[in-house]
């Protein structure tokens, strides 16, 4: 007897099984070769679970323009390498960061950051100078590969294999698909090599099974093929290949519970920050979304380009420039990271919350004839965070090092993720994530 088709219960092919698994290939290719691993089921958001956001800032950020020198005579120094971008810290709308020392305004931030700057007063956000690593290199793609692997030199000098510093992290610390989520970016070099798989979402909305058109009943379907993965063999490459499958499915699945989960949380009417439409911002709320969704999530990445910014940088808005490049920058920075903060306080976990903001190197201490900067070394990065211990770190910036080409990198970027790692993720012996020595002579920060 022929079953109606208004009922879409057809048998299910081989060819619909593989169809399916192609559906779930995004999940698939998205975790690489699981290995066995097994995911964690998400139930809400683990308020006793420390987590870190790391934003990059793709083409090397022009930091001297973020964090603005405002000490007497260094200032001058700073203004007259930079007749026509420098920001004002006397008549532009910068935010102070008083050192909560000595009282002293040493050092404001770009005027675009004001929420940023609104945490640095609420205490949640460390400044850290001239951040680098041993034996600059200029080069995009070789400081991008030198942050990503963690490495100044080789891994095999360390009898390891070739691989990225959150793999390393991964593999050791966070083994399961969603220990490490990478979102809006492809699959970098940080998250490459070792044993670990972790997570690399273009998009948490996106990552979902295709509508299928020639049904009527794709919900049917798909439980159905579920049916006959699970009884598919259960060993040999055959059961490998189940496991993958399986995995996919429930990850799927679980990512767009999550999704309606926090769509019933999130009422961007009730909140003081609305996510933009900008990268960061949508970044970031996919982020806070798998939070809410309970996933075991330690290690998150994101970022945005835009930063190589040769010509027409630009400095503080003006009646004449209302919009300039590198401020528009910044100011997607800071309506991403005031939302995501707003978010994570709603969510009650902004102690447990720190957020890095770095780049490949900073820019020259010079404006060019473009009106812009070439690539430097030395820059600043923040820390952001309820556990964070806010100030300014690291060395001072002086009239003697504005007076050279570029910033050196006299703090190890590697200090920094240490720190985080061993007093906010738990890492017990990060010699085999980060096993080369720093930038001598390096001292703790105190971060948290």
């Amino acid at each position: 007897m022929c079953t109606p088709k208004s009922q879409d219960k057809r048998g299910i092919s081989r060819r619909d099984v593989l169809r399916y698994g192609a559906a779930a290939g995004t999940a698939i290719a998205a975790m690489g070769p699981l290995g066995g691993t097994f995911l964690r089921e998400a139930s809400g958001a683990i308020a006793t679970q420390n987590h870190m956001t790391i934003i990059n800032m793709f083409g090397g950020n022009d930091s001297l323009n973020m964090v603005v020198p405002a000490m007497t005579g260094v200032d001058a120094t700073y203004a007259g390498r930079r007749p026509t971008i420098a920001i004002d810290p006397l008549v532009d709308s910068v935010h102070p960061l008083v050192n909560p020392n000595t009282g002293n305004t040493d050092y404001v931030l770009h005027p675009q950051l004001a929420e940023i700057g609104r945490m640095y007063t609420e205490g949640d956000v460390a400044v850290f100078n001239l951040v680098g690593y041993p034996n600059p290199n200029l080069s995009h793609f070789t400081s991008e590969d030198i942050w990503s692997r963690g490495v100044r030199g080789s891994l095999s000098t360390f009898g390891m294999q070739p691989s990225g510093w959150i793999a390393r992290y991964a593999e050791q610390y966070a083994s399961s698909p969603t220990g490490a989520v990478s979102v809006g970016l492809s699959r970098r070099r940080d998250f490459t090599g070792g044993a670990s798989n972790p997570l690399i979402l273009s998009s948490a909305g996106r990552f979902r099974f295709d509508q299928d058109n020639n049904s009527n009943n794709s919900a049917l379907r798909l439980d159905v093929v579920r049916q006959m993965l699970s009884q598919s063999a259960a060993s040999g490459p055959a059961g490998v290949a189940r496991t993958n499958m399986d995995q996919a499915h429930q990850l799927i699945d679980q990512t767009q519970a999550a999704l309606t989960d926090y769509g019933s949380f999130y009422d961007p009417n009730t909140r003081n920050f609305a996510y933009s439409n900008d990268r960061p911002s949508r970044y970031l709320q996919d982020i806070a979304r798998l939070i809410h969704g309970g996933y075991d999530t330690r290690l998150f990445y994101t970022g945005f380009g835009g930063f190589d910014t040769h010509g027409d940088q630009g400095g503080a808005a003006t009646a004449a420039d209302p919009n300039p490049r590198h401020a528009r920058l910044m100011r997607f920075l800071d309506e991403g990271v005031a939302s995501f903060a707003e978010d994570m306080k709603a969510m009650g976990v902004w102690d447990n919350t720190v957020i890095v903001v770095m780049s490949e190197f900073g820019r020259r201490c010079f404006e060019n004839g473009s009106n812009g900067t070439d690539h430097g070394h030395g820059q600043a990065v923040f820390v952001i965070g309820g556990g964070v211990n806010h100030g300014v770190f690291g060395p001072d910036l002086t009239s003697d090092l504005l007076n050279q080409n570029w910033l050196p990198g006299q703090y190890d970027f590697r200090a920094i993720y240490q720190e985080i790692l061993q007093n906010h993720l738990g890492v017990t012996d990060v010699s085999r994530i980060f096993p080369e020595a720093f930038i001598d002579p390096y001292t703790p920060a105190g971060i948290l």
